[in-house]
């Protein structure tokens, strides 16, 4: 298994890392492929020799590997969100930590999955714009800078977010 060669794939709303693919689709362009449905299938087992793929799941990695493979080919393929992405800007003060730890909070008590960071370096922040910090940003939209917004704010924008995936 090649540990260099991981991607992630967005597979039903979720990021997933998959080892092995980039070997997969070059060995499947340089064969030619075949129509949808049977390329699907053949990527799905292909890609089970190096990964878990959940029996259950087999259809939504079908969809998620057969867009990913386009994506490989060149094909203008739209983006599948991977659920909420947020980030919390700020180096490392108390009221940035005092942010993610609320937000975190938040989705354990909503139920929400997200993909979380703390994004602390200073020059990421200063390229990602947020105006002061700390910043909130949800699904590439900042919605909260300089300040701890409160909880019931909060609840609304991942709320309202979540509807929109």
């Amino acid at each position: 298994m090649d540990q260099s060669d991981i991607r992630q794939v967005v597979v039903s709303g979720t990021k997933v890392g998959l080892t092995g693919l980039t070997k997969i689709f070059e060995t499947l362009r340089n064969q030619g492929h075949s129509t949808g449905d049977e390329l699907a299938a053949r990527l799905v087992e292909l890609a089970r020799e190096s990964n878990y793929i959940p029996p259950p799941a087999e259809d939504v990695y079908r969809r998620a590997l057969l867009r990913e493979f386009k994506r490989f080919m060149g094909e203008d393929v739209p983006e599948e969100r991977g659920g909420l992405e947020i980030r919390v800007f700020g180096a490392g003060c108390p009221r940035c930590d005092r942010l993610m730890a609320e937000v975190m909070a938040l989705l354990a008590d909503l139920e929400l999955s997200a993909d979380l960071d703390h994004v602390k370096d200073l020059d990421q922040i200063g390229r990602l714009g947020p105006v002061g910090v700390p910043a909130l940003m949800i699904n590439g939209k900042i919605v909260s800078a300089g300040r701890v917004p409160n909880r019931n704010e909060l609840t609304k924008w991942l709320k309202a977010a979540q509807a929109y995936e």
